[in-house]
């Protein structure tokens, strides 16, 4: 199953919890707010960046393919 964890922009408030707890280095800042951009679909499911978020800006959206 794919895992591509998506940030809404609008929520994020840039603390880069979620940078520092990836242990694939999906995420980085990108015009002042988190952004999946490293890889996306690298993303094994861990759940870090949902527990770090406290702004509740990351789901991870699943998919078949």
């Amino acid at each position: 199953m794919l895992v591509i964890p998506i940030v809404d922009r609008e929520l994020c408030d840039a603390c880069e919890d979620c940078i520092v707890v990836c242990p694939l280095l999906i995420f980085e800042i990108v015009d002042g707010k988190a952004m999946a951009v490293n890889s996306p679909e690298e993303c094994t499911d861990c759940e870090a960046c949902l527990a770090a978020c406290v702004s509740d800006a990351i789901t991870l959206q699943k998919s078949e393919d």
